[in-house]
Parts: structure tokens; C-alpha cells; sequence
């Protein structure tokens, strides 16, 4: 099966509710967050097991 790939950009409350619903799906598979604020995000990706953080989102093509 081919799973779509995801980047969430942001990690406020809505951020949440879409990693959450996102990881319940099969067909998704959560490749990093982008934020300007790398502790935030790294927090974010680690309780969300997302391998990857960005700091740009000009740069997610070239990343993933």
C-alpha cells in the first residue's frame, strides 16, 4: 500500500488534533512539523513519533 506522506505545519492545538486523527489512519504516515521554533517542534514530533524537524516550510520538498 502506498501512504500518503505528511508534513504538519505549526504545532498549537489544532496541530494536535490533526496528528492525532492523521496517526490513526493507515494510509498516512506523519514525515515531520514545521515550526520556527525548534524546542516546540522537536517536543511536538517526539510526542507524535514524526522523525523530522523543519524550521522553513520553503524547504519541505527539498527535505522529504
Amino acid at each position: 500500500m502506498n501512504r500518503l506522506r505528511v508534513a504538519i505545519v505549526g504545532y498549537g492545538a489544532v496541530a494536535e488534533i490533526h496528528a492525532r486523527s492523521l496517526k490513526q489512519r493507515p494510509d498516512v504516515e506523519l514525515v515531520a512539523v514545521v515550526g520556527p521554533r525548534p524546542d516546540p517542534a522537536r517536543d511536538f514530533a517526539a510526542r507524535h513519533e514524526i522523525a523530522q524537524t523543519l524550521s522553513d516550510n520553503t524547504r519541505i520538498e527539498d527535505e522529504l
